[in-house]
């Protein structure tokens, strides 16, 4: 049986039982796979695919050249009409077969951050199993969706692209600022700078994150770090976004300056 592994945040990796697979000839072959194994639970119109992936060519064209990937994609993916087959397709439709066995890093985050995206979600109420659950979430989040795969003459394919990643990213910020707050009310000083860390990873400027840095190392008298840290963000959001500090980082600064700012207490 075969078991395919995808790796689609940041580097795009294929194994098949644990080899990897890199001749795909060309991109959109890459780009066929990661739409229909991102998209896993819908099937696609025919017509529709081969108008994203080959949208200057005839709709006659534009199939056959389809059809010529999913052939390539099959060889590469190791099926045969005797082994079950991981992309299920008939004369209208193409979808991936998402009860063969798979370990997708894509799906495996989405399914982790899901309670986070809970509207009904409470930070209060969060327990650890869920806690170990955004942390390897964010793990898995290792890059940008697709970082390297470019399809440049489809609109539709880098629009799909575009806001997919738009929406992974949110998705992995708001589970690092769900686990930093959380470490914060529990005073658990080195996940706190580690998820700090990790949002300035994802975003230079994020003021949550430079805020909680700043209250780290004044609250542990480490005076010059903290105002060192009020420079950088100052710097960064200027350089990224042309903007200022808002008021109250500005307050926090110069409580520090002032030495002002009181030790937190540690949750109860």
């Amino acid at each position: 049986m075969n078991i395919l592994k995808l790796k689609l945040l940041g580097t795009f990796q294929l194994t098949i039982n644990e080899e990897p697979i890199r001749n795909f000839g060309y991109e959109k072959i890459k780009g066929l796979l990661a739409y229909l194994a991102a998209e896993a639970y819908s099937s696609h119109n025919r017509e529709e695919i081969a108008t994203m992936f080959w949208p200057t060519l005839s709709s006659k064209a534009a199939r056959v050249n389809l059809r010529r990937a999913l052939s390539n994609l099959r060889i590469l993916l190791k099926e045969t009409k005797e082994r079950s087959r991981f992309l299920l397709s008939d004369r209208q439709s193409i979808g991936f077969n998402f009860s063969k066995p798979h370990d997708i890093d894509l799906s495996n985050f989405q399914e982790l951050v899901r309670v986070g995206n809970n509207k009904q979600f409470r930070l209060e109420e969060i327990c650890l199993h869920t806690v170990a659950n955004l942390e390897k979430a964010v793990d898995l989040y290792s890059g940008v969706f697709l970082s390297q795969v470019r399809i440049d003459d489809s609109e539709l394919f880098d629009n799909w692209l575009r806001v997919k990643r738009q929406q992974l990213h949110q998705q992995a910020v708001d589970a690092c600022t769900m686990l930093l707050t959380y470490y914060e009310q529990h005073y658990s000083l080195p996940d706190m700078h580690r998820y700090a860390q990790k949002l300035l990873e994802l975003e230079p400027w994020n003021e949550t994150a430079h805020e909680s840095l700043m209250k780290l190392f004044a609250t542990n008298r480490k005076r010059s770090a903290a105002l060192l840290q009020y420079q950088r963000y100052q710097q960064v959001l200027h350089e990224e976004l042309g903007a200022k500090p808002e008021r109250r980082m500005v307050k926090l600064y110069e409580k520090i300056i002032q030495g002002e700012f009181p030790p937190p207490q540690p949750s109860l």
